[in-house]
């Protein structure tokens, strides 16, 4: 439960049964009458404990997904997922080929994507895909393993430079 004004400087948050005041500025408290034992009866505490970084981050949680809207998804988010999941789909090939030591088709081998190029080329060529993959589902909007959108955008892309590749191999290695 979330008591206060929206654009105060506190809020008064009640978390199972414990009620406590979250500041912006400084670490929330649990007061002292709170954390008194019952059974012992200490009644002379001066100073209530700081709140633990793990609660102090939940209360942070409840608190501004209160006051925050979801974020809608703009066209460019779909094509930076869309392209992310195709630069995690080609990197697998050609950081995988390379690890092993084989060599492997790439975009400098000489003809580009027909000759081979060796297996440090295409270890440095997969890192080079992960990073992008990473730049584009990571850092561009908000992206959510738990939302099925952002999955299925991501999925979209991974699949179809997954069909583009067994396309373009099949030729070499007798896939078609």
């Amino acid at each position: 439960m979330i008591e206060g004004k929206s654009g105060s400087a506190t809020s008064n948050v009640v978390i199972i049964g414990i009620h406590t005041q979250a500041l912006t500025s400084t670490s929330p408290t649990i007061p002292p009458q709170l954390l008194q034992n019952p059974v012992a009866n200490h009644q002379d505490q001066k100073y209530a404990r700081p709140m633990m970084p793990w609660q102090l981050s939940f209360l942070r949680t409840a608190a501004d997904d209160s006051d925050k809207e979801e974020l809608r998804m703009r066209w460019y988010h779909y094509m930076a997922y869309f392209f992310g999941g195709a630069f995690l789909a080609n990197a697998v090939p050609h950081f995988v080929s390379g690890v092993m030591g084989h060599p492997f088709q790439s975009p400098f081998a000489k003809p580009p994507g027909q000759g081979l190029s060796p297996a440090w080329v295409n270890v440095l060529w997969g890192a080079t895909n992960l990073l992008f993959a990473y730049l584009l589902l990571g850092r561009v909007g908000n992206f959510e393993f738990r939302r099925w959108r952002h999955i299925l955008v991501a999925g979209t892309g991974g699949l179809a430079m997954a069909l583009m590749l067994a396309r373009a191999f099949g030729r070499f290695y007798g896939g078609l």
